[in-house]
């Protein structure tokens, strides 16, 4: 175990040297339609919601997603090679679409469907093969992270300064009901920053972003955080003893989290007086149960929708899918448990549900849109997806390489509990930086074999 998680040692003494950054450089390098996606979607949703810019500019973040999904389609033409990894998306897109269509369903729902679902992990086949990514990419992406961390904190302040009240619309620039991103990115973000941490012994990213995730949660009022930070710490620090086989770290790491959680919790009630003392969870567990088996009808204008709790949205979805075989193994198909109001697209597993449309969960969708088979390839994706990461740590010398890679091994280890807490997989702006450093990690491994891509003519 502790060969698998230990990389080529680095000197300390190199590890301190931080490259000087062209940024100028790396702009000009970076494909300028990963950059139109991330500076759309992070900076749109505030100025639509404010009434500053119109709603059809977010497209343009589709738009160019749509351009490198063209970009690499055409590469694999012209070059008549087909990734392996290629192939599990081809199958699953046949399989959704033919029982979305089986089952009833408009084609623009199953489109829209595919959408969401593929829509990264194909960037991020762009990304491994197609892309050119400059030198120092990586701590140029990790201080951009952070940078934009610290940019949500500051707006979240002037949010507040200005009047507007603590809860889902203080997200920051991702705008209304923008928090389910807000608490996402910062995740990823205390990810890289352990992954850092594993890799170079730098300690201060990690407390500067545990720092200012505790402030952006507590003016959001994410009670999530204090469940995910102690996880994805817990689970941090147990590589980092498996590899030093010292105990006594992972017990003063220990007492700090205890301190951490406590701070944040008086933080909490006393910022928030109006909300379920956040002891209550814990002291009361029939309490926790009521909120995750909600099932709250509410009205937005004209429209009627549940919020629902995550142990409801199981629940509801394995009642949907178990009705026949042929569901419970492939679900409804591609689109259905999505909805789009701008194309006028619902899925099938909505129309014909008890509830209609629902604040849902990933967890839901996916068992929705591809019953349990696609659950089990979903795992299996995981695991592999880790698998190929520890490799990236066992044959990379660079730290910055190796603390990426430690820190998406925290944050994909952990896909079940994003699933079920909300729909991770579809959150523009955490998923491009995921993705895309993703592909940059399996693309410089490849390139360090020097192997041809395997292939299938």
């Amino acid at each position: 175990m502790s060969d698998l998680l230990l990389p080529v040692e680095t000197p300390y003494r190199e590890i301190r040297k931080i490259p000087k950054l062209d940024v100028s450089n790396i702009l000009r390098t970076i494909n300028p339609l990963f950059l139109v996606m991330l500076l759309t979607d992070l900076f749109t949703p505030i100025l639509i919601w404010k009434g500053i810019l119109p709603d059809s500019l977010r497209w343009l973040s589709h738009a160019a997603a749509f351009t490198l999904i063209a970009l690499f389609i055409i590469r694999v033409i012209l070059t008549n090679h087909i990734p392996a990894i290629t192939l599990l998306i081809i199958g699953l897109s046949i399989i959704g679409t033919s029982v979305a269509i089986y089952n009833g369903q408009g084609l623009t729902a199953t489109a829209w469907g595919w959408w969401m679902i593929f829509q990264f992990p194909m960037i991020a086949l762009y990304a491994t093969f197609f892309a050119n990514w400059p030198e120092h990419f990586l701590e140029f992406l990790w201080y951009f992270c952070f940078s934009v961390m610290v940019l949500q904190v500051i707006v979240q302040i002037g949010q507040y300064a200005m009047g507007e009240r603590m809860g889902d619309q203080l997200a920051g620039t991702f705008g209304r009901n923008g928090t389910g991103i807000l608490i996402i990115y910062m995740i990823l973000v205390f990810c890289l920053a352990l992954g850092r941490w594993l890799s170079n012994k730098q300690w201060l990213p990690v407390a500067m972003v545990l720092v200012l995730g505790g402030i952006s949660s507590l003016l959001a009022e994410l009670k999530f955080f204090l469940l995910a930070i102690p996880i994805l710490s817990g689970l941090a620090v147990f590589i980092y003893t498996v590899r030093i086989k010292k105990l006594s770290r992972l017990i003063l790491f220990g007492l700090a989290m205890m301190i951490v959680c406590i701070a944040f919790i008086l933080a909490y009630n006393a910022l928030i007086p109006e909300a379920t003392p956040l002891q209550d969870f814990i002291q009361n567990p029939q309490l926790l149960l009521q909120y995750v088996y909600r099932a709250e009808k509410r009205v937005s204008g004209t429209t009627v929708f549940y919020d629902i709790g995550r142990n409801f949205a199981i629940q509801y979805g394995w009642n949907q899918i178990k009705q026949d075989p042929i569901t419970f193994l492939f679900g409804f198909g591609l689109g259905a448990g999505h909805e789009s109001k701008s194309l006028g697209a619902v899925g099938i597993a909505i129309e014909r549900g008890l509830l209609g449309m629902t604040l849902s969960t990933n967890l839901l969708v996916f068992m929705q849109e591809f019953g349990i088979l696609g659950l089990i390839i979903l795992a299996s994706l995981i695991m592999w997806l880790v698998a190929r990461l520890i490799r990236v740590i066992r044959e990379q010398e660079n730290p910055e390489i190796q603390g990426f890679a430690y820190g998406l091994i925290l944050f994909t280890s952990m896909w079940p509990l994003w699933l079920w807490y909300n729909m991770a997989w579809t959150f523009r702006v955490p998923m491009l930086i995921y993705w895309m450093a993703m592909g940059y990690l399996f693309k410089v491994a490849r390139e360090q074999k020097k192997q041809p891509m395997r292939s299938y003519e």
